[in-house]
């Protein structure tokens, strides 16, 4: 295989050809003289789509029963704890009758607050972002019924409403609600896709194509240009978007060229704004991280960036977190890591254990931990040492082209173990990574860790990572790991520290299991 088949793969490597009148659209655009898309590289079938509509009434109908399950649930839990005769098994029926607005009370608060709007073809929802609206919406629906019973207690006589039955129904009803819409989204991408269309080209566009194709329930459709003369894969112009979103039943829009505007464009943008969901990538894309806010000026929105501001409470908070994560993993995970070194030495000759210098907090070195995934040479040293995806061998160059590529992955195939594919895919190699968490080297979620000729090439604004320590996980690992450029890697490392919120951390930690799981970006 060579390298150039490894580069970052382009919008055509990912377009979905039979879905809906595809052919009419590019007849159509024939007629107008524009020239023919090209033969994309993968054909897959395209799947179903589902409507607004249908997507919202589903997402009521899973709110109402989670909600619905969880009382019954919290009942039942306080049934088991409580000495009070009142919150009795025996008076299950009667607590459950009485505290029955409860799942009405939770729909119509989430319905006020808005989230029935937000179409599955919004690629940004995620169970972590839902999870600050779940709780005001079911804190407010407990309340609501609270009030509602307590009234009816006073005026009818009825029997008094018991605290403890609402603040264990708002917790089990926020995860209940939670776990159900994950379960809903999972069930949607599964049977159908959103389909998006990109408006640009180059760089940019490459890189919103490889996250978009790492993503379940996503089909792109192709991708537009500007003014500017049609590349072979374009399937037109901006000024061909109303036609194009119409005939090929797009869903979402991706606007991923920021130095591109004119007055016509916005024309084009608003036509189709009733119909397809936009997104546009701000032009300082590289300064927007998840702590960033959207403002308004008299009706000028205005996009906050945050301020890089990693306190000394910050911090304690973080290695707090570190020490008391790092050993409860190994105490839970230590006979699946016992389990692991063994078939590691019955399988291969050599250690267990994989030993690298890297370059920590403050640029200092350290030894870094993981479990051997390749053989060892005739004079024992481990082959990892010399060319492993941090080996100290140069890399290729190519700021632009994906890490596995650069770091040439494919050329260490054969030297892998069979357990050692099974770890890499995985990420288990990277447990005992867990110890130098422990030890101070490392934290759950970081940067990630560079060896020492990595670190030597980075200055300015790219060495601000060394101001934090790296992580076993992080938003690099999550966002494609080695299916990212080295360019990416970097933008990735200092948006995460000039932008670190201990919430951020628990939205990576919540998105690496999902990552681990589909293997992205290893190799």
């Amino acid at each position: 295989m060579s390298t150039s088949e490894l580069e970052t793969p382009t919008v055509s490597a990912f377009v979905v050809t039979d879905g809906p009148d595809l052919g009419a659209a590019a007849r159509r655009l024939q007629d107008q003289n524009a020239p023919a898309p090209a033969e994309p590289a993968h054909v897959r079938r395209a799947r179903r789509t589902i409507s607004e509509g249908h997507y919202s009434a589903a997402r009521v109908g899973v709110d109402f029963v989670s909600t619905t399950v969880a009382l019954m649930a919290a009942l039942v839990f306080l049934s088991t704890q409580s000495h009070v005769a009142a919150n009795s098994i025996q008076h299950f029926w009667g607590n459950f009758g009485g505290d029955a607005l409860f799942p009405f009370a939770v729909v119509l608060a989430i319905a006020i607050g808005g989230s029935y709007r937000t179409n599955q073809g919004q690629l940004g929802t995620s169970m972590f972002k839902e999870l600050k609206d779940i709780l005001f919406a079911v804190s407010v629906g407990c309340v609501i019924t609270l009030i509602a019973n307590t009234y009816v207690h006073v005026v009818g006589g009825t029997a008094r409403p018991l605290a403890a039955q609402y603040v264990i129904a708002v917790v089990v009803a926020v995860v209940f609600i939670s776990l159900g819409r994950a379960i809903l989204r999972a069930s949607i991408h599964t049977m159908t896709a959103t389909r998006v269309l990109i408006v640009g080209t180059g760089t940019l566009t490459d890189r919103i194509t490889t996250y978009l194709g790492l993503r379940h329930g996503v089909e792109i459709v192709g991708h537009v240009v500007g003014e500017e003369q049609l590349d072979d894969g374009a399937l037109g112009t901006v000024d061909d978007l109303p036609t194009l979103c119409r005939d090929l039943n797009v869903q979402q829009v991706i606007v991923g060229f920021p130095s591109c505007h004119s007055e016509k464009f916005v024309g084009i943008y608003r036509q189709i704004q009733g119909d397809v969901h936009i997104a546009f990538v701000p032009r300082y894309f590289e300064l927007i991280s998840f702590r960033s806010r959207l403002a308004d000026l008299g009706g000028l929105p205005l996009l906050e960036v945050a301020r890089p501001d990693l306190s000394g409470l910050d911090r304690f908070l973080k290695r707090s977190f570190d020490v008391a994560a790092s050993l409860s993993a190994l105490i839970v995970l230590s006979p699946v890591m016992a389990i692991t070194a063994v078939a590691i030495r019955f399988t291969s000759s050599g250690k267990a254990l994989f030993r690298q210098t890297r370059i920590g907090l403050g640029g200092q070195e350290f030894t870094v931990l993981k479990f051997r995934t390749m053989t060892e040479s005739e004079n024992g040293v481990d082959i990892t040492l010399e060319e492993s995806e941090d080996s100290d061998t140069p890399l290729e160059p190519g700021a632009s082209r994906p890490l596995h590529a650069v770091r040439r992955k494919h050329t260490e195939v054969q030297r892998i173990t069979g357990i050692g594919k099974t770890l890499r895919k995985s990420r288990l190699d990277e447990l005992p990574q867990l110890i130098n968490v422990l030890r101070g080297d490392m934290s759950i979620v970081g940067p990630r860790p560079f060896v020492p000729h990595e670190s030597t090439e980075l200055d300015g604004w790219a060495a601000q990572r060394f101001s934090v320590r790296p992580g076993i996980t992080g938003l690099w690992q999550v966002s494609g790991s080695n299916d990212l450029s080295t360019e990416d890697l970097h933008q990735l490392d200092h948006l995460y520290v000039s932008s670190w919120s201990f919430w951020w951390d628990l939205k990576i930690m919540l998105d690496t299991p999902k990552t681990m799981l589909q293997g992205i970006g290893a190799y």
